[in-house]
């Protein structure tokens, strides 16, 4: 039975990692690095991790690797609008892949939560990239220049929990990051139990006990 349960898994880790090789491949010299990566074999699990984005799968990685292309302060960003072709619903579901830090995070299928890609019927001819932390503005209207200084403009993205708006601001483990409201309340948010978690300290004393 558990013998079973694992070669399951093993196979579906082994599709999700074909798929992100075959959509990358088509992508181009572009994303190489991610290409690159892959063929390295840097992904070592998948799970199901709904906290940022829908029907979020997340990547888990080979550290030694993860090491090797790791960038500290590379951008946040998707790429949006690549189509595979599901099997069980006969037709092309959109995926949205997110990158961060030089490093292929997971992706997300928004409308399709059981999703059974057909890993040869891929479209990426109308995707477009979306990159996270790069409105200042925002910024500008958000933090302090003290602020300013300790957080990374590029971690900044807004996400939405349970019918609020959240500011992601920095990751901590296993998916859990620190964020704030609007009206800069500092949270924990942790995704295995999902709780949002208010902090009674500064954005600048959360950070700065991080360190």
């Amino acid at each position: 039975m558990f013998g079973l349960f694992n070669r399951n898994k093993k196979i579906k880790l082994e599709i999700e990692i074909s798929l992100m090789k075959n959509i990358f491949n088509s992508l181009g010299d572009a994303y190489k690095y991610i290409t690159n990566q892959l063929n390295e074999n840097i992904i070592t699990g998948v799970r199901m991790d709904n906290t940022l984005f829908v029907n979020h799968r997340k990547f888990s990685f080979k550290r030694e690797i993860l090491n090797k292309y790791e960038d500290k302060k590379g951008k946040f960003f998707s790429i949006n609008g690549i189509e595979v072709y599901d099997i069980e619903l006969n037709e092309f579901v959109e995926l949205e892949i997110a990158i961060g830090y030089g490093i292929l995070q997971g992706y997300s299928t928004p409308i399709v939560k059981n999703f059974n890609p057909d890993i040869s019927r891929i479209d990426t001819g109308k995707y477009t990239v979306k990159t996270f932390g790069e409105d200042s503005e925002l910024i500008k209207e958000l933090f302090t220049k003290e602020e300013l200084k300790i957080i990374v403009a590029n971690d900044i993205y807004e996400v939405f929990l349970h019918g609020k708006s959240y500011f992601h601001i920095k990751d901590l483990e296993d998916g859990d990051f620190i964020g704030i409201d609007k009206e800069k309340i500092v949270f924990k948010i942790t995704h295995d139990p999902f709780e949002i978690t208010q902090l009674d300290k500064t954005l600048i004393e959360v950070l700065n006990s991080l360190k």
